[in-house]
């Protein structure tokens, strides 16, 4: 038996309740990105579009990119902000009211479910001139030196250890790369929800073909797995047992750049981040 959709009595479809609650979890806050409910999306999916506004007591509207996977669609660009901005941790609650063409009015709660106390303006002014400034140097520094890596992207690019890869995500791997600067030994990959593919040095240097390693996320949360060749007569590898795993949990999308770093050699344990 199917499910029913809980409609008013007597009501048309345009009455429909367009309230969906999401409680933070550790992937909403590491994975730059929070997922719509399947029955919201099933009710008012076919509204929307690929920019939604999110408005907030305080007066704030935030823009947010909407991306579709799969039968999924989530709430993106922004969303790390939001959540820094706020102060969303582990427990907290939003109450998310639909306006229609894509404009969502929400109220947040603390983990005590009591609303939060908003921040003023003035704060959102300076939160946002100080990440202006930050992205500023950040860019500055990367003009004026670029740093030395254990896994260089172009030398990767040339020697045809990437799978098929585009322009386009050639290009978003080196911002990943140039944004995050890890101290670790590290490699730049992009999310397949099926395998993770890592390049031949940085494989054919630290991993090991069918040996259990632990893949952890931004959060110290860690997933074992574990990784095989390639191809033939390639140092490269993938990682597919516990892969899948890995992702869903993580509520990672495919397509988006990805860093590993080596954080741990004997045993393996390899940190993987998604720059927001």
């Amino acid at each position: 038996m199917q499910p029913r959709r809980r409609r008013y009595v007597g009501a048309s479809a345009e009455k429909e309740s367009k309230h969906f609650v999401k409680i933070i979890l550790p992937s909403s806050i590491h994975g730059n990105q929070m997922r719509i409910p399947e029955e919201f999306i099933n009710r008012f999916g076919d509204e929307l579009s690929t920019l939604a506004a999110i408005t907030v007591p305080d007066g704030r509207v935030w823009k947010m990119r909407l991306k579709k996977r799969g039968k999924h669609v989530l709430f993106c660009t922004q969303w790390r902000e939001f959540v820094n901005y706020y102060s969303l941790s582990y427990g907290s609650q939003l109450v998310f009211r639909y306006e229609g063409n894509s404009n969502f009015h929400v109220l947040i709660f603390d983990i005590t479910s009591a609303e939060i106390c908003y921040p003023c303006k003035t704060s959102r002014d300076t939160y946002r001139k100080r990440s202006k400034v930050d992205d500023v140097n950040l860019k500055s520094g990367i003009k004026q030196k670029k740093e030395k890596s254990d896994f260089s992207v172009e030398k990767h690019l040339k020697s045809g250890c990437r799978e098929n890869p585009s322009s386009n995500s050639s290009e978003t791997a080196k911002d990943a790369a140039n944004t995050l600067k890890p101290k670790n030994p590290s490699v730049t990959s992009t999310i397949k929800t099926d395998r993770l593919y890592v390049g031949c040095k940085f494989a054919g240097k630290y991993l090991k073909a069918n040996v259990g390693m632990m893949l952890q996320n931004c959060n110290g949360d860690q997933w074992d797995v574990s990784c095989k060749c390639h191809s033939t007569g390639n140092r490269a590898m993938v990682i597919i047992r516990g892969w899948r795993k890995f992702v869903r949990e993580n509520d990672l999308s495919d397509g988006d750049p990805c860093v590993l770093e080596l954080i741990k050699r004997d045993p393996i344990v390899l940190k993987l981040t998604v720059p927001s």
